[in-house]
Formats: structure tokens, C-alpha cells, sequence
């Protein structure tokens, strides 16, 4: 898959584990289940689903490993 924008490279994470880092410091993961044009997330974790605000996010990442 070639990625150009960055909405390529969050389809790519669609499914996949993802390591979330918001801005106040908090970390999560979980594997994300949609976005938003404003990049807010849905990823689920072992608690369940969370929403994430794309306001509050500083990066998204994985380990390429799943």
C-alpha cells in the first residue's frame, strides 16, 4: 500500500493495534476501529470502546508487528 496523505496511513492502522499519546501526557492502546476528518478516533481496548477527541491527540503509532 502507498501512502501519501495522512489519511492513507490511518486506513493502513484501521484494525491494527495502536499506541495512542494525548497531549496532557496520557498513553493508550488499542486497535482502532474509525476516524474522522478531524481525526477524532474510536479504538477498542481491554475496558471497551473509547472516543477519543482528535483535539487532544499528539501521535499515533504502532509496532508493525501485528
Amino acid at each position: 500500500m502507498e501512502i501519501e496523505r495522512p489519511f492513507d496511513a490511518l486506513n493502513f492502522l484501521k484494525g491494527r493495534k495502536v499506541f495512542v499519546l494525548l497531549k496532557d501526557g496520557t498513553e493508550k492502546q488499542g486497535r482502532l476501529i474509525a476516524f474522522d476528518l478531524n481525526i477524532n478516533i474510536s479504538i477498542e481496548t481491554n475496558q471497551g470502546k473509547e472516543f477519543i477527541s482528535g483535539i487532544s491527540l499528539y501521535s499515533i503509532g504502532t509496532d508493525d508487528t501485528n
